[in-house]
């Protein structure tokens, strides 16, 4: 397989399947053609190859991505730090924070009153009785002081907001301070009157069937909605909805996916609407032959009353040159069957993405990429000399690896950008470890882009970290792990900072998000902890007082890679500093905690863990860092304490 490597792109038509189920269940695969055009980064980027590649099958005539199922016994892992997370504790739940391939809009920033408004789906029941208490929460945290959020005391304390089970919020802010979301099954629409007004009022919208819906608001207070269906014609589709009036009334149903649209995968969340400076834009993930994993985009610069034509985005190109495996010729009578198994090469394509629309109206994009190839059978029956039937099948799409770095692009750019991302968790022979019992799956997952009040981009996700797994002796071929919550900033156009890891060893974080706007200088991150890996939900089992709780922190953005974003209340020396043959760490931490230290390359990738375990208060640490072998050039020292990080940049010379 040969990788190919490029940026997010796009592309100036459609591309989109079409076909019907063969007697296999695959499908026989045709496809317009369109002039593509990529938009080429470095070629070089390393591929971390998985140890087996995961199949999506092609059923029908959409490509589901068919999430990979947990196993649903829990190998419970040892609690090491509960008592240190970032942050300051709103709720907890045995349902979770966030879910699937997207994170939602569930948190309001209103900034006269620098207040952050939070709502989330909750139960207080056990999940075998199907959440039937289920229903959304109310939270509110003070981040006047930005260093020291503080929960803001609710009226109604533990009370769900709506009388009936439902689920999926997603909130958007009014005029005012106000809050909004919605909800399902189906829509329903829910409101308050102000900052911290808990008397809200609802209301069913329907229609019938409709699900998952993800809420978004202009400035002057429209809503804009857009949601899916799970059976019918219309089932994976992406519908949109506006309100012009708060609320009050709402526009009939419009479909932004299928027709003479890409069609949308099957499956909750993978779509989203953003809204900034007077532009709209809607993103789904389609699955078009020529280019795999696609985001399909749609912008409306008249408040959604008009749409532009689908505009695809894509990080790669099949070659469709066939990589024979296997052919099996079958003869019966006068009939012979010849099938070849093959399959493309390998291509970067879209895993996870997050878009955000600045105050400016201009878009922006964040995306992982993963390596994908295509695998099918070609068939040629024969009636004596007749050719009968000659007809290729596309059977599956397969994940093969996983790029260490993720791109980034935004409107008016003519090249992707690269993005660090935490390193994957690697076994022998280079391969990725898929960790079980994490969110993650292994890698990078549930990317967020969010912005200050000054503009300022950053990143959340959610990823496994090396020195928190466990491999068991009685499975070799199994890693457990945790989940950890990662940050990193867009310092300029071509730059982001390395990714810093914000959470400890020992604790299940998972599911980050970010709001749109929140104090200057500062990431405001909302995030689900517990000491069990995997959600209630998803990949854990339940046992008796359980409960994953949700945390709210911030983190000071850094202007610069080799500044020091935030203390952590660790004293950090480095010397000397360029680096001949060795040089000298001294660390002080100024609290008990969890601590690491390792050694980055320049594009944030780990070059070796120098210190992990428990360090004392007020007690000095001294490691020597040995650079005979390290090649010349810039690195970056990241140390990680249970209370904050910091990223140092280090030179090596000859």
């Amino acid at each position: 397989m040969k990788p190919a490597f490029c940026a997010l792109v796009a592309m100036g038509a459609a591309i989109w399947l079409m076909g019907t189920p063969s007697a296999e269940g695959s499908v026989a695969v045709h496809s317009t053609k369109t002039d593509v055009q990529l938009l080429r980064i470095p070629s070089g980027i390393p591929l971390y190859p998985l140890k087996e590649p995961r199949a999506i099958p092609l059923n029908g005539q959409r490509m589901e991505l068919v999430a990979e199922r947990r196993a649903t016994l829990l190998r419970r892992l040892p609690a090491r730090s509960l008592q240190n997370l970032p942050g300051v504790r709103i709720a907890n739940t045995t349902y979770d924070w966030q879910t699937n391939f997207l994170i939602k809009n569930r948190m309001v920033w209103y900034g006269p009153e620098n207040v952050l408004q939070l709502v989330w789906m909750a139960s207080s029941d056990q999940p075998d009785s199907g959440f039937r208490d289920r229903g959304t929460y109310y939270a509110a945290v003070d981040l006047s002081n930005p260093e020291n959020p503080s929960v803001i005391p609710t009226q109604r304390g533990w009370t769900r907001i709506e009388a009936v089970r439902t689920g999926w919020p997603a909130a958007a802010a009014l005029p005012g301070g106000a809050v909004a979301f919605m909800s399902h099954t189906p829509l329903r629409f829910v409101r308050n009157q102000g900052p911290l007004d808990e008397s809200w009022s609802v209301t069913d919208v329907g229609p019938a069937g409709s699900l998952w819906p993800y809420l978004t608001s202009t400035a002057e207070g429209t809503l804009h909605v857009v949601y899916t269906y799970n059976a019918g014609n219309n089932a994976g589709q992406v519908a949109y909805r506006r309100s012009t009036d708060q609320g009050r009334t709402w526009s009939d149903e419009v479909f932004l996916s299928g027709g003479e649209a890409p069609p949308a995968i099957q499956g909750a969340d993978h779509y989203i609407i953003e809204a900034g400076g007077g532009r709209l834009l809607v993103a789904y993930l389609s699955v078009p032959l020529e280019t795999g994993p696609t985001i399909i985009l749609r912008l409306s610069a008249d408040n959604g009353a008009t749409w532009s034509p689908p505009v695809p985005l894509a990080a790669g190109q099949f070659q469709f040159a066939r990589y024979e495996e296997s052919t099996i010729d079958t003869t019966a009578g006068d009939t012979t069957i010849r099938v070849t198994v093959f399959h493309t090469d390998t291509i970067p394509g879209v895993d996870n993405y997050s878009f955000l629309v600045d105050d400016r109206g201009r878009w922006h994009a964040l995306a992982t990429l993963a390596a994908y190839f295509l695998k099918g059978r070609h068939v040629v029956r024969r009636l004596g000399a007749q050719v009968i039937e000659d007809t290729v099948y596309y059977d599956s799409l397969r994940v093969a690896g996983a790029y260490p770095m993720g791109v980034y692009g935004f409107e008016g750019a003519t090249q992707g950008v690269l993005v660090p991302l935490p390193p994957p968790v690697v076994g022998r022979g280079g391969q990725v470890v898929q960790v079980r019992h994490t969110i993650a799956s292994g890698y990078v997952d549930r990317l967020k882009l969010g912005i200050d009040d000054q503009g300022r981009l950053y990143a959340v996700m959610s990823a496994p970290n090396e020195g928190d797994t466990i491999a068991p002796e009685d499975e070799p071929t199994a890693v457990y792990g945790y989940g950890h919550i990662y940050l990193t900033t867009k310092l300029n156009d071509t730059t982001w900072s390395p990714p810093v890891n914000l959470t400890p060893n020992g604790v299940d974080c998972s599911f980050p998000t970010a709001p749109r706007g929140g104090p200057v200088g500062y990431a405001v991150i909302a995030y689900q902890a517990g000491g069990v890996p995997g959600s209630f939900v998803q990949g854990a089992r339940w046992q008796s007082g359980q409960a994953d709780d949700i945390y709210v922190m911030t983190y000071a953005l850094p202007t610069g890679v080799n500044e020091e974003a935030h203390s952590g209340g660790v004293q950090f020396r480095v010397y000397p500093n360029p680096i001949v043959k060795a040089g000298h760490i001294q660390l002080i931490p100024s609290s008990s905690g969890w601590l690491s230290l390792e050694l980055c390359s320049p594009v944030g990738s780990r070059v070796k863990t120098l210190y992990e375990g428990w360090a004392e208060a007020n007690k000095p640490y001294s490691f020597l860092l040995d650079a005979a072998e390290l090649p010349s050039g810039v690195y970056y020292l990241r140390l990680h304490h249970s209370s904050g990080s910091v990223v140092r940049q280090l030179v090596v010379v000859r």
